[in-house]
């Protein structure tokens, strides 16, 4: 994460902002990976796609293939930057305020073996379109299935 220099103060609490990427990965059959996670809080549980946070000296795309890498064990360039997204959350008794960035990447081999996974992240699942439409699962982003769906269909904002 970056330092507090990068913070602003939303309820009389310091909010850090937070530059972070996450990956589309999708497989031959068009469904996506997506990693489910708990919230240190609540415990609550959530569908997200692999990503985190650019650490110094990285850029966008570097980011993109470390996470991905120690979140799912699978290698690759992502490709295009397809969304952006704006998101201010509380994490573990902190207020962040996310800046996401989201990579498109087509995979062959569809094998999850995280190398070094997150503490948060209690299993991954590979989802179709119409199962993510179905379900009332919580997915970040929450606008997921209208968000996919033109870049399943070749179009990207």
């Amino acid at each position: 994460m970056p330092d507090d220099r990068n913070s602003h103060v939303r309820s009389g609490l310091p909010v850090l902002i937070r530059h972070a990427v996450r990956t589309i990965v999708l497989n031959r059959q068009n469904q996506i990976l997506l990693l489910l996670a708990r919230t240190p809080e609540a415990g609550c549980e959530f569908h997200v796609m692999p990503g985190g946070g650019i650490e110094h000296g990285e850029n966008p795309v570097q980011t993109a293939a470390r996470e991905l890498f120690e979140e799912t064990g699978l290698s690759g360039n992502p490709g295009h930057c397809v969304w952006t997204r704006r998101h201010v959350l509380k994490w573990a008794g902190r207020w962040i305020d996310q800046r996401e960035q989201f990579f498109l990447m087509h995979v062959v081999r569809a094998e999850i073996r995280p190398v070094s996974p997150d503490g948060h992240v209690t299993g991954h699942r590979w989802w179709s379109l119409e199962e993510i439409r179905k379900s009332n699962a919580v997915f970040a982003p929450r606008r997921l299935a209208e968000l996919l769906g033109p870049v399943l269909a070749g179009r990207y904002p």
